[in-house]
């Protein structure tokens, strides 16, 4: 089960630091430091069986519980068949994971000190070590049964391989951010670092004798998923949620997430015992990570209670998926209600209106064509930054429109958009054309004005002077006509 929340848009101008630093410090270990962990397992293994290491211990492994009858690879299903390299790979695991036996081999209890495989025995089993511990995540990694203090902490910073580094920075930055933008800066590595340390103890609990390397910053994740759910509360998020065979987008309270993460970590760990995944450190991380935030929320400034509001429903992203669907196989009639259902909730939807424009470009004959169009260009003509798009969707309007049924109002705002772009010269013919027939329209005489000053701009010195004699000939009494008056007197002196 997969269940991730939404991250919010954010801004380049404020971003969020601490989450990006602690991506990119997960990064450099990973690719500076661990580029040759692979490679330096493989040779110590390859020397563990190869020395006759392997051989030495599995004899004295079968010594040392020969009084319980036990037997290598005895843990495992008896009615599975090996073949002898799986064998010999499931010793090793079983060998150099009982810490008993092999305190008690090195403190020649086993076998006698004076025999003379121990002494062949320690110069093998020293070599073995030292070739361990050049692998970066064997050294650094938390070990239960010798464990430390600092290598609770670094082992956070550790990854098995890429797939386990992708995934985890992945919901790193997911729910990262999200707290950062929320919180102060402090307050996201603190949970990192102390939701990974509650991680790595938790596995230590439960797996007090373990010799195998824990790594990876999955506890300290899980402790910024459960401060996540914490510091939103019962106040409505949107999550992605995956079941394998099932995926939606759904939207409920912040603080169910905690149960069910809690719930999916903790099935996994009673029915998936033989997965390599550290699911005790996730329980851990999460439940702490809970408790932090619990707190955090009591300290004064901490948080900002805005950045945690409650995610406000996208009901138009679902219905725009679906029209989109629907217009990619041409299902125009199927499409048009679901576009116009989105624009009674949001008028000003600019994706909406563009396909339905799009929808009603195919009838220009139709009345509603010619509706759709001027609805596009008064949205498009308000924002500067989508002047060039209303001047395109105008000039395929008037391609396609036989005959154009705009308002004299739409045709002086388009014209601006001309203006404003650089195109006076198709602003020109609409204005040209409005004083002919509609002249006495408001707000042409400071159309008019803008225009003289486009042409001004451009260097066209004629058309300027034009416009601005044509605002004295028909708009007399305008502020704009005693303004041309006065930048005419200016250009005869």
């Amino acid at each position: 089960m997969i269940a991730i929340p939404l991250t919010k848009n954010f801004s380049w101008r404020n971003p969020p630091l601490i989450t990006i630093g602690l991506i990119l410090i997960n990064c450099f270990i990973f690719v500076v430091f661990q580029y040759n962990d692979d490679r330096h397992q493989n040779e110590a293994n390859k020397f563990y069986f190869a020395s006759g290491l392997f051989n030495l211990e599995k004899e004295f492994y079968q010594i040392y519980f020969a009084e319980q009858k036990r037997a290598i690879i005895e843990k495992e299903d008896p009615d599975t068949k090996y073949n002898e390299q799986e064998k010999q790979v499931l010793a090793f695991r079983q060998i150099n994971g009982e810490t008993g036996f092999l305190e008690q081999l090195n403190s020649g209890r086993v076998i006698s000190e004076t025999d003379p495989r121990m002494e062949r025995w320690r110069q093998l089993r020293s070599e073995f070590n030292a070739r361990l511990n050049k692998v970066i995540a064997f050294k650094y990694g938390f070990r239960p049964a010798y464990a430390q203090l600092f290598t609770s902490i670094t082992c956070m910073f550790l990854h098995a391989g890429w797939a386990h580094l992708i995934g985890n920075m992945i919901f790193l930055w997911l729910i990262g951010c999200l707290i950062e933008y929320g919180c102060r800066h402090i307050t996201l590595p603190i949970i990192y670092l102390l939701g990974g340390m509650a991680g790595t103890g938790l596995f230590w609990l439960l797996n007090p004798s373990s010799t195998g390397p824990l790594v990876g910053a999955s506890g300290a994740i899980a402790g910024i998923m459960g401060a996540f759910t914490v510091f939103y509360g019962f106040k409505k998020v949107r999550i992605f949620l995956s079941l394998g065979f099932y995926f939606n987008y759904l939207t409920f309270s912040a603080i169910w997430l905690l149960p069910l993460w809690a719930a999916n970590e903790l099935l996994q760990m009673l029915f998936n015992s033989n997965s390599p995944v550290a699911y005790a450190a996730h329980l851990g991380g999460l439940g702490f990570g809970a408790v932090l935030a619990y707190g955090a929320r009591r300290l004064p400034g901490c948080l900002d209670e805005d950045a945690f509001a409650a995610v406000v429903e996208d009901k138009a992203a679902p219905l725009l998926e679906c029209a989109l669907a629907h217009i990619g196989a041409l299902r125009f009639n199927e499409a048009r209600p679901l576009l116009e259902e989105i624009l009674q909730h949001e008028p000003d939807n600019l994706a909406a209106r563009q396909h339905l424009y799009t929808i009603d470009r195919q009838n220009p004959a139709e009345p509603q064509y010619h509706q759709t169009t001027s609805n596009l260009l008064t949205l498009l003509c308000r924002q500067a930054e989508h002047f060039e798009k209303a001047c395109a969707v105008f000039r395929d309007y008037l391609k396609t429109a036989k005959p154009p049924k705009l308002s004299a109002d739409q045709y002086i705002r388009i014209s601006q958009c001309f203006v404003a772009t650089g195109n006076c010269s198709e602003a020109q013919r609409i204005l040209f054309s409005l004083i002919k027939k509609a002249p006495h329209i408001a707000g042409l005489p400071t159309a008019l004005f803008k225009l003289s000053q486009g042409f001004q701009n451009d260097g066209r010195k004629i058309e300027r002077i034009r416009c601005l004699k044509l605002l004295q000939q028909h708009f007399p009494m305008s502020s704009e006509a005693r303004a041309a008056f006065e930048q005419l007197k200016k250009q005869d002196s």
